[in-house]
């Protein structure tokens, strides 16, 4: 699938190292937070947060696997605060998706992409352009063989859906591959049997989202 995205839905030319990580009308206010460039390790979100009571949050790219991930990562994440999902994307999921988010949602989707870079640097997958359907199938089935609850697996993998819908937009695209959506391979081979009143009606359409347990 390619999602069709209007030009002014995202930045479309490749950031400089010296590009704000935020652009000037995102900023709230008067908030006098720092920016950090482009090409800084460490980008705090202050700035986008308007409650002076707020958690301040930031990402520290040295945290992140080295390399060719890192790199198609920074750049997603500044498509993701400075841009939004395409419409295409949002139509047909739940209404609980934003086309932007929170400075927080932002943080925590970063968690989440750096601990699935961190899952394929240590499969030696060095760029999201291997990142193979049956590769984010392996990560779901990892993430529930870590007994993480069918909640926390439905983040991570919303936040790996949200990571290919910014790649979409990209004006370099990583190359990730579509997530799997309502996949039964991803969810059947991993989870416990669910109580017959539980399952999806065979006359609903699955969710064309992935289907964690």
């Amino acid at each position: 699938m390619t999602l069709t995205v209007p030009a002014r839905q995202a930045p479309i030319q490749l950031p400089e190292p010296e590009t704000p990580t935020i652009a000037v009308d995102l900023i709230h206010g008067n908030n006098t937070a720092p920016v950090a460039a482009y090409a800084e390790s460490v980008r705090p979100l202050a700035a986008l947060i308007d409650n002076p009571s707020t958690t301040r949050h930031s990402v520290d790219w040295n945290t992140f696997p080295s390399g060719q991930l890192r790199t198609e990562l920074r750049l997603l994440a500044w498509l993701m605060i400075n841009g939004s999902l395409p419409q295409g994307f949002l139509i047909d999921r739940s209404v609980s998706w934003r086309s932007r988010v929170s400075a927080s949602v932002i943080s925590t989707t970063l968690g989440h992409w750096r601990q699935l870079s961190e899952w394929l640097a240590s499969r030696g997958i060095a760029t999201l352009a291997d990142c193979t359907a049956d590769v984010l199938i392996s990560y779901s089935r990892h993430l529930h063989q870590r007994n993480r609850s069918r909640s926390t697996v439905h983040l991570h993998l919303s936040a790996t859906s949200r990571l290919w819908a910014f790649d979409q937009t990209s004006p370099a695209p990583a190359g990730i591959n579509e997530p799997p959506r309502g996949s039964a391979r991803a969810s059947t081979t991993t989870c416990r049997q669910r109580p017959q009143a539980a399952r999806t009606s065979p006359t609903r359409s699955p969710p064309r989202s992935w289907a964690p347990c």
